[in-house]
Order: structure tokens, then sequence, then C-alpha cells
């Protein structure tokens, strides 16, 4: 016999889906994965996928985010693997020399480094979505709690460095 389920909705109001507000929000690095798009016409570089959760007692709070952190060396003094250099080592990744990381072949998790429960800032913008044109959030600039030093004078690295466009 199937288990009896008691639910009251009655106080609840419907909702289809709820899109997070601008805003600056902490959250908690819940899961990465690792992957990389397949395209027949052009080049792809793989991508680090983060699900982000908002922390309790904040607005939104138990709500996911999501952020694509690219490998790409495209785009010169902004290239994307640049900004995922930032990222990684805000959240005490050491980066110095070649890397050897793992990952779950079947969910595509990324075991090493486990960034899973680390702790991140993030900003969050409204965006229309180029492929459907709906509203959307996007997380224009994520940072985990680790000071990151400018390597080429010692000091704090520039905000500016972190923020995604």
């Amino acid at each position: 016999m199937a288990p009896e389920i008691n639910v009251d909705f009655s106080s609840v109001q419907a909702d289809e889906f709820s899109i997070v507000p601008p805003g600056d929000y902490d959250c908690t690095i819940s899961i990465v994965k690792y992957d990389q798009r397949d395209s027949d016409t052009e080049e792809t570089f793989p991508y680090l996928n983060f699900d982000l959760i908002i922390d309790e007692g904040q607005d939104y709070a138990g709500s996911h985010l999501f952020h694509i952190a690219s490998f790409s060396p495209k785009g010169n003094d902004r290239a994307p693997v640049r900004r995922t250099k930032f990222l990684l080592l805000t959240l005490g990744v050491e980066l110095s020399g070649p890397q050897k990381w793992n990952v779950d072949a079947a969910t595509k998790k990324l075991l090493q480094p486990d960034l899973t429960g680390q702790p991140v800032s993030v900003r969050v913008v409204r965006e229309k979505d180029r492929n459907t044109g709906e509203e959307r959030a996007r997380v224009s600039r994520i940072r985990g709690k680790t000071q990151v030093a400018d390597s080429a004078n010692g000091q704090p690295a520039r905000a500016a460095a972190a923020q995604y466009k």
C-alpha cells in the first residue's frame, strides 16, 4: 500500500516561476559540473557549470542560480579563462603548474578540486535570453572568500577583474 500524503496548499500563492531580482546574494556552491558543448561548425571549449543556492536569511533563500565559467582563451584581455582563473583563486584552488582534476564520468561532477559547500558572493542582473527573448536572472559576478593578490604587484586584485560581461 502506498503511503498517504497530506498537503495543504490553501495559504500558498501559485507561482509558475520566480526570477531572482537583481542584487547581491550570499550563496553556497551546490555542485560544479565539467562539460564541453559539441559542435561540428565551431571550436568549443570546456567549462565549469556552477549550481549555486541562495543562503538562508535572504529573500529567495533556497533558490538556485547557475553560472558558467569557461576555459575559452578567446577575447584578448577579457578572455573568459582569465575570469575563471580569478574565480578559482578566490575559491582557494591552488593553480600553480599543470592541473590534474577528477571528474565523475557518469554525472560530470567535478570531484577534485571539490568546490561543493564553498561560500560565494554573487551579483545578479536581469537580461533578455538571446534565444527566447524572455527575461532571466544572470550571475554577473561571483567570488569566493579567499583574497587574491595581483601577481604583478602583490596587491589585492582589482574588483573589475572578477566581473563577467
